[in-house]
């Protein structure tokens, strides 16, 4: 990985050919070990370049800027060997999610809004029903504390050859009492950090929309967020967004509901499909201070 300067350049979901890419400079977890199946059977893989945890039959938890991840491949894959196979049927972000790459340089409200409430909701077209090789993410409950400074998180992703399926990798790390301000000039509120004492552990690309796990109960307290490899990891609280995250557990494709072969956005009053050229990092009329909404693919088969 580029070690960058400003926390946007870090976030941990790419692009595939940036993804591709990076599959032969480093890992994908830094300083981790292989993690057992029996372990984390709700971890999943998310389009092409990310991590979920699967939260019943038909729904995943994962960071909402992984809708880049799932622009040419709109599926998810379980951790098992053979593994399951389901289409996404929508991704649901958070309301008051909001990404922009361009332009927040000294607005601290937008860049609270880009990291305060990165999450989302996948529901799947193909149950995968609990079995020998899937299980479920245990949520924690509503009036969770945030987890302890120094206590211990462990944080799962795809290791060092993320297309062999399978080879999936864990890191333990460190809970920090604070945010530090990772290059960029604010410290991300409301986020749960882990540092790691200059022993290069954390997660890193590709581990975007993973889980982080509390050691002692196993449940899932992180949503794997942006970061520096091999130095600090910010995650999303899930207790602070558990209510969004239940109510869109149940969420059903409206009728009326429009069909996107990438992504639809909102921009201003007006929905839109963004195709692969209208898509550009650098062209603000097409990227910066998009909303993702609610974005219906409604495949029925992998592809």
């Amino acid at each position: 990985m580029v070690h960058g300067t400003a926390l946007q350049a870090v976030l941990l979901a790419v692009s595939a050919a940036a993804a591709a890419a990076a599959t032969t400079m480093d890992k994908r977890i830094h300083g981790g070990e292989a993690a057992s199946l029996a372990d984390f059977p709700y971890f999943v893989k998310v389009g092409t370049g990310c991590g979920g945890s699967l939260l019943d039959s038909t729904t995943v938890v994962t960071a909402a800027h992984c809708w880049r991840s799932l622009r040419q491949r709109t599926y998810v894959e379980s951790m098992g060997e053979p593994g399951l196979v389901s289409p996404v049927e929508s991704m649901i972000t958070h309301p008051n999610y909001l990404e922009s790459l361009k332009g927040w340089e000294g607005n601290e409200e937008r860049y609270q809004q880009a990291y305060g409430f990165d999450v989302a909701i996948l529901k799947l077209s193909t149950p995968m029903e609990a079995g020998a090789n899937v299980g479920y993410a245990k949520l924690p409950a509503a009036d969770s504390p945030k987890p302890k400074a120094d206590s211990v998180g462990i944080a799962v992703g795809w290791g060092r050859n993320p297309k062999e399926r399978g080879n999936v990798a864990k890191v333990e790390l460190p809970i920090l009492k604070d945010c530090p301000a990772q290059g960029g000039k604010w410290p991300v509120k409301n986020a749960i950090c882990t540092g790691n004492g200059g022993r290069r552990k954390s997660a890193c690309h590709g581990d975007s929309g993973g889980p982080l796990v509390d050691k002692d109960t196993g449940v899932l307290i992180g949503i794997t967020m942006a970061g520096s490899c091999g130095e600090y990891t910010s995650f999303t609280p899930v207790a602070r967004h558990l209510a969004f995250i239940r109510e869109k557990m149940n969420s059903r494709r409206p009728k009326g509901a429009p069909r996107c072969n990438i992504v639809q956005f909102t921009a201003g009053t007006k929905d839109t499909c963004l195709t692969s050229q209208d898509y550009r990092y650098d062209d603000p009329f097409s990227y910066q201070a998009q909303k993702p909404k609610e974005v219906w693919w409604g495949h029925s088969q992998p592809h």
